[in-house]
């Protein structure tokens, strides 16, 4: 961070790498980096409550985990999300909706998306392994596996197969 004057931001992920920042380690870093501006937490709504209340109104907070609680997140004061684009379409929609004030339609769209949402964030390896298989028959591209990799079963492939029918192709 000290290597550059642009604005730094940083990824957060205990609940998936096991090990992550916590909130002395956050201070300390904001204390020491005027740059360090925006952090991508990947947390509950509780958790990004609780992160935008000690970092202050100086550092903006994002939120990933594939959407998992975007209203919920965002009522508690997250600024936007930073997610794969597995549902990226459907996620712009609801914060479009959300940001005009809809925030019922929002939470409608939302829904709609979160058996899809469920399913991938079980762990990085199953994302990895779905979300970009739910991805690629959306986008019309092959998907290919690199060693390491959990490998998809035929029950996985059917769930797949059924958000990809649900969400469409991207369009745009």
């Amino acid at each position: 961070m000290r290597s550059t004057p642009l604005p730094v931001a940083i990824q957060n992920a205990p609940q998936y790498l096991g090990r992550g920042l916590s909130d002395d380690d956050i201070t300390r870093l904001r204390a020491d980096h005027a740059n360090f501006t925006l952090i991508k937490s990947e947390s509950s709504a509780e958790g990004a409550a609780k992160l935008i209340a000690m970092a202050g109104p100086s550092l903006k907070v994002f939120n990933g985990r594939g959407g998992l609680e975007m209203i919920e997140c965002l009522d508690a004061g997250c600024e936007g999300f930073l997610l794969a684009p597995e549902l990226i379409d459907h996620a712009v929609q609801v914060m479009q909706l959300y940001d005009a004030g809809n925030r019922a339609e929002a939470l409608a769209l939302h829904q709609k998306t979160l058996p899809a949402i469920t399913f991938m964030m079980q762990s990085i390896e199953h994302l990895i392994c779905y979300g970009k298989r739910i991805f690629t028959a959306r986008a019309g591209l092959p998907s290919f596996d690199r060693s390491p990799a959990l490998r998809p079963t035929t029950e996985g492939l059917a769930e797949v197969a059924t958000f990809a029918a649900q969400f469409g192709h991207f369009t745009g």
